[in-house]
Parts: C-alpha cells; structure tokens; sequence
C-alpha cells in the first residue's frame, strides 16, 4: 500500500494568519496601517530602506487615517495574563488594559517616519496644520484621561506629557522668601570719637539704608 504524503497547508497571505489566540488582535501593532496607506501599497514604515512617503492629497484625508488609528487603539487593547483560582483550580486569563495613544504609534499607522510628519505639520498649508495639531491634542488628552482613571500608568504618561509633581515654597504674593539674620554684632561705640561715629553712620546707612540711626 502506497501512502501518500499529505500536502503542506500554504500560509497565504501572512496578515490573515496573524490571529493567534481568541481574545489577540487579527493585526499585529507594528503592521496596522490605515486604509488610506493601504491602497497605495507603500510606506516608509513597512519598508524603512525603500519605502516612500505615504501621500495624503488633502487635509481631509489625513484627518480620517488619524481617526482610523484612534478607533484601532480603542478597539485593539494590550492584554496582561493574570491566574484566576476558583476552587482550587487555577488557569489564566487575558485581562484587556487601556492602550496609550502616541505621536509614534500614530506616525507608525501612518506609515510616516517623524520627520514626514512634522513636514505635513509645517509646510503642507494651514489645513494640514490644523489637522495634526487637532491629533496631537486627542494624544495628549487621552493619556492624560487614562492616567488619571488609573487606567495607564500615571509615572510613566506625566513623564511622556512633561508634567511634573513638584512642590515650591515662596513667600507673601509668590515672591521670594525673605531671611533675615537675628544675630546682630554688638560693638562697644564709647571710645569712638563724634568724626569717626559720623562716617560709621554713614557707611551703615549706605549698606542697610532702610537701617539708620
């Protein structure tokens, strides 16, 4: 009898076998593109040494790719295992954790490395401006939300967003604190002469001129 040998499964297309366990995102985090960069088959992410720069012929378009990329981080949650114990039996299970939006992780689903994207910022006309600097402030807010949810870590987003504990003491109206030295110098001034105790007053009232006589 003759056995034959059992054909190998193709893999297909790798982005479709990208599922690995129930509860995993379909799409790997550094491969996730928005539809826009898609349909031109080209970025500078996928393909760092050929790639080229992903074009977005108006503001509009831009604004829906960056919209793309904060439903994807929404919807595409990281996953910290934790073990479960009911009745003595422990198995482990995929606890979702809120994932922090970044001008990095937005460039990456853009297919833009930074430098493209502060061109499109700077030089590419008001519209564009005005569409990246509206993403940046949803980065900002979202962090800064989820951190103070205790949703991400609060150490780690007031680093990322410049924020700092910090605690200054001043003094009345936010000026400087005033010190003043309660050790006076006592002098013994009864040998000294009328002419000697005149130019004493005098460098005295120079030095402290609020302190005469």
């Amino acid at each position: 009898m003759i056995r034959r040998r059992k054909k190998p499964q193709k893999n297909g297309n790798p982005k479709e076998n990208q599922e690995v366990q129930a509860g995993t995102t379909k799409e790997r985090w550094w491969n996730a593109r928005a539809s826009h960069v898609k349909k031109q088959g080209y970025d500078e992410v996928s393909k760092p040494s050929v790639g080229r720069k992903p074009y977005f012929g108006t503001p509009e378009e831009l604004w829906e790719a960056c919209c793309e990329y904060f439903e994807w981080v929404e919807e595409n949650p990281e996953y910290k295992s934790e073990l479960v114990t009911y009745k003595g039996n422990g198995h482990l299970v995929n606890i979702p954790k809120k994932r922090a939006m970044t001008l990095t992780g937005l460039e990456m689903f853009l297919g833009m490395r930074p430098q493209t994207w502060w061109d499109y910022r700077d030089n590419k006309g008001e519209g564009f401006t005005l569409v990246c600097e509206a993403a940046q402030r949803i980065l900002w807010i979202q962090k800064f939300t989820g951190a103070a949810a205790d949703l991400l870590n609060h150490a780690i987003i007031a680093r990322d967003l410049g924020l700092k504990d910090s605690h200054e003491v001043s003094g009345p109206g936010g000026r400087p604190i005033q010190t003043e030295n309660k050790t006076k110098l006592q002098l013994d001034l009864s040998n000294l002469s009328n002419k000697e105790l005149d130019i004493l007053e005098k460098v005295v009232s120079r030095v402290n001129p609020e302190d005469k006589g």
